[in-house]
C-alpha cells in the first residue's frame, strides 16, 4: 500500500477485463486478481470520486447495478494510476457485450463551455454537439448503441445511428430460445423502477453508459444468465441537491436519463414482441405499402416535450 487509498497494480498477463473486440477505448481496462478491473482513470479522478461517494454514501438500491470499488492503484513502471472495481464479466466464458450510452447528450454544457479556450477544445464540444445532434440517435431516442462486442465481419458497423431494433437483432443473435432478451427485459425494468425513486435525483449522470452482458457460448447450451452494469462516469457526479433550485438544469440531466432507460425499455419490449428490425417507438405500419415508416406525431410529441421542459431550466 501507498496510502490508505492507493495500492500498487499487479496486472493479470490475460486481460479477463477488457478483450479486443470490447466496447471502450482499447488497453484502458487491465485485470488483476480476485476478479477485479482496474481502469485508467485514478485516484482523484471524476470518476475515481464517483465510484467513492456512491460506496460511501450512494442509493444503496443501486448497488446491483453499479459495480464494487475497491478504492485506486498505481502503476509504477508508467507512473499511471488506475480505478478498481469488480469484473462485470466475471463467471462468462464467452461475454458478449453491448455498451449502451444514455442520455440525449454526451457532455453536460458548462463542460462543453469550459474546454472552449483552446483549438482542441473547441473541436472536441463540436464533436460531441454533432454525435448527440445530428450524427447519432441519442437525441431521438435519448440512448445510442455505442459499441458492442463485434466478431470480424462486424469492425466497421457504425451502431450509434443504427435504428435500435436493428443492433438487437445482431447482439441477441445467439438467443435463439428469446429468454435471454426476457432477462434483460427483467433487471431493466427493476433498474427503471430503482432510478425513478427521489433519492436518484442526486445522480448526474452524463455521458454514462449502461453494459448488458450475457454468455453466447453458454446461451447455446441453455444458461440464461445476464448481467447490467452502470460504467464510464467520467462526466458524472454525485451531488448534494439539498440547496439546488427546482429549476437548476441538474434535474434536467437526471431525467434525460430517466428518459433514456425508459425509452430502451420500451424498445426491447417492442423486440420482444416483434422481432422485426424496421419497428420501433417512431414507426408505424402502413398496410397500403406493407413496410414501416416512420411516425412522426410520436416522435414530434417527444420531441416537444422535451423541448418544453428543457425551456423551464436555467
Amino acid at each position: 500500500m501507498l496510502n490508505d487509498n492507493i495500492k500498487i497494480c499487479e496486472f493479470e498477463n490475460i486481460n479477463k477485463c477488457q478483450g479486443k473486440n470490447s466496447a471502450g477505448h482499447a488497453d484502458t481496462i487491465r485485470s488483476i486478481s480476485d476478479g477485479y478491473c482496474a481502469k485508467l482513470s485514478g485516484y482523484g479522478s471524476r470518476e475515481f470520486n464517483f465510484y467513492k461517494e456512491h460506496s460511501e454514501n450512494g442509493l444503496k438500491q443501486l448497488d446491483k447495478f453499479i459495480s464494487k470499488f475497491d478504492g485506486s492503484c498505481i502503476d509504477t513502471k508508467y507512473g499511471k494510476r488506475y480505478t478498481i472495481m469488480k469484473n462485470i464479466k466475471e463467471g462468462f466464458e464467452e461475454p458478449w457485450e453491448m455498451d449502451i450510452k444514455i442520455g440525449l447528450r454526451t457532455a453536460s454544457l458548462n463542460e462543453l463551455k469550459d474546454r472552449m479556450g483552446t483549438f482542441r477544445g473547441a473541436l472536441y464540444k463540436y464533436r460531441h454537439y454533432m454525435l448527440d445532434n445530428y450524427f447519432t440517435i441519442s437525441r431521438t431516442y435519448g440512448f445510442r448503441v455505442e459499441n458492442f462486442s463485434k466478431e470480424k465481419k462486424y469492425q466497421n458497423l457504425y451502431s450509434k445511428n443504427m435504428r435500435p431494433s436493428h443492433v438487437f437483432k445482431m447482439y441477441f443473435q445467439h438467443d435463439d430460445s428469446g429468454k435471454i432478451l426476457k432477462n434483460f427485459i427483467k433487471k431493466i425494468e427493476e433498474f427503471y423502477n430503482v432510478i425513478m425513486m427521489d433519492e436518484f435525483d442526486r445522480y448526474n449522470m452524463i455521458g454514462s453508459s449502461i453494459l448488458f452482458v450475457y454468455d453466447k457460448k453458454n446461451a447455446i447450451n441453455h444458461n440464461y444468465d445476464i448481467n447490467i452494469k452502470m460504467i464510464d462516469f467520467d462526466h458524472s457526479s454525485i451531488r448534494d441537491i439539498s440547496k439546488l433550485p427546482q429549476n437548476n438544469i441538474h434535474y434536467l440531466h437526471v431525467n434525460e436519463y430517466r428518459y433514456g432507460i425508459l425509452t430502451l425499455m420500451k424498445e426491447l419490449k417492442h423486440y420482444l414482441i416483434d422481432v422485426n428490425p424496421n419497428k420501433s417507438l417512431f414507426t408505424k405500419y402502413t398496410k397500403k405499402t406493407r413496410k414501416y415508416t416512420k411516425n412522426k406525431k410520436d416522435r414530434q410529441n417527444i420531441i416537444n416535450t422535451i423541448k418544453f421542459f428543457s425551456n423551464k431550466f436555467d
